[in-house]
């Protein structure tokens, strides 16, 4: 029986004093009485009482009770007869209470409690001398809800608290702004991809490691290593401080800007350079120019090998030209050892006349 709650039963059991067997029609002689927590006895308010069953339930009688006569937390029930002979005792005489709404608990096998919490939410609490109730119960503006499912939910401006872990999914978004996360956050999967859409740009201030791939624009300074390839850079390299080890794949487009200088040797340029070379080759090694149509503005140092287009000028001597010269030589030469298939203007200052004559030297 619930404490103070309306629309409730006693039953009360009627026999012969003399026989000891249950006494049926008797309903109309029977009075009730209660006793709340040990005060006076009253007669109850209903007065008539019904009989359950003279063939099913022999004996048994009940009346209803008021709100008012289950308002305590011990109650004693007494009943008595006008008809002779007759016993009636309470079934049960004496009823300890249980909270209102109690029913509205249940325990599960393994012990829980499962509480009712919209049911209970809409009973009056009465709290005794000392006791301090939060602001949030019984606020409509941070009620707290809880849906047929038994999720809770509530209407809070902020967690003033610390939350030790969530190990569930966050299904909803996350509306407001996170202040600051000091720990360490681990991700197993953002996306079905695993990638990180970001609405804005993403700083970072200490130092990071990434160790997936970034599909976005990096507009601060890298200082780690990057081990992965790096697809495409669209906009200009300020500048690389340090070495860069190896490039061993190949460089398809131009090189607009210039090289200020390279200090190691370059193994060997396999292909064409199609422009100029507006600065100067410098030598000292035995490197070969193997490719057609070299062209130097001057040559201020020895030519190895040999030159199969024109030169336009020599201003050092040639040591010996083994080859024929298929042109003009306008200085001196020192020694010819093949045939010169071309006209001589002079021979060691002789000169040569048209129809072949020498003119002699001297005076």
């Amino acid at each position: 029986m619930q404490k103070n709650v309306a629309a409730q039963k006693l039953i009360v059991f009627a026999f012969n004093a003399t026989t000891n067997l249950p006494v049926t029609g008797d309903a109309a002689n029977l009075t009730a009485y209660v006793s709340i927590d040990y005060g006076a006895v009253t007669v109850l308010a209903d007065t008539s009482a019904t009989e359950l069953s003279a063939s099913n339930a022999a004996g048994y009688y009940q009346f209803d009770l008021a709100q008012g006569e289950t308002a305590g937390d011990t109650l004693l029930f007494t009943c008595k007869s006008t008809t002779a002979n007759v016993v009636v005792v309470g079934a049960p005489a004496v009823v300890f209470t249980t909270p209102a709404n109690f029913s509205a608990s249940a325990i599960t096998a393994g012990g829980i409690i499962q509480s009712d919490i919209q049911t209970i939410k809409t009973q009056a609490v009465t709290c005794s001398a000392g006791v301090t109730v939060g602001v949030f119960v019984g606020n409509a503006t941070h009620a707290i809800t809880v849906d047929g499912a038994g999720n809770v939910t509530f209407n809070n401006t902020s967690l003033s608290g610390a939350v030790g872990s969530v190990t569930g999914s966050v299904g909803g978004s996350v509306v407001g702004s996170v202040g600051g996360l000091t720990g360490t956050i681990n991700v197993s999967t953002i996306t079905a991809s695993g990638a990180v859409a970001l609405q804005s740009t993403l700083t970072v201030t200490g130092a990071s490691t990434f160790t997936g791939g970034i599909n976005g624009n990096i507009t601060g300074s890298l200082t780690g290593n990057v081990s992965g390839t790096v697809g495409s850079v669209a906009g200009s390299v300020g500048s690389v401080t340090g070495s860069v080890g190896s490039v061993t794949g190949s460089v398809g487009g131009s090189v607009v800007g210039s090289v200020a200088s390279v200090t190691g040797s370059v193994g060997s340029v396999i292909g064409a350079v199609g422009g100029d070379v507006g600065g100067r080759i410098l030598g000292g090694g035995g490197g070969v120019f193997t490719g057609d149509g070299v062209r130097a503005a001057s040559v201020t140092g020895g030519i190895g090998g040999s030159v199969a287009g024109s030169v336009g000028s020599v201003s050092g001597a040639v040591g010996s030209v083994t080859g024929g010269v298929g042109g003009n030589v306008a200085g001196s030469v020192n020694s010819i050892v093949s045939i010169v298939n071309a006209n001589v203007a002079k021979i060691n200052g002789i000169t040569l006349n048209g129809d072949g004559s020498v003119t002699p030297w001297g005076p």
